[in-house]
């Protein structure tokens, strides 16, 4: 199960880092999912927004598991993987 979830976080955050030079994204707009065994996951993307000089992008991750699968935040306790997004090779980010 850890390596089917760190497979799939890593899938959504490259999507992620790819979504954040977008432009310009609608509020509908969404990646495929992305399946592995127990669950899968899928990049949303938000509307842009202006701040100054700045321009904002907004995403989030929807992630879908199977009846009595969980993921977890930052918290996830003895058995859990927090999921980790990594924007090292990012810029603007």
């Amino acid at each position: 199960m850890r390596d089917a979830l760190a497979h799939s976080l890593m899938i959504t955050t490259a999507a992620l880092a790819c979504a954040l030079f977008v432009p310009t994204a609608l509020a509908q707009d969404a990646s495929p999912w992305d399946g592995e065994p127990h669950g899968s996951s899928r990049l949303i993307a938000g509307a842009a927004l202006n701040a100054g000089d700045k321009k904002i992008a907004r995403a989030g991750i929807e992630i879908r598991l199977d009846p009595g699968w969980k993921t977890y935040w930052r918290y996830p306790g003895d058995s859990g993987v927090p999921p980790t997004l990594d924007f090292a090779g990012s810029e603007n980010v």
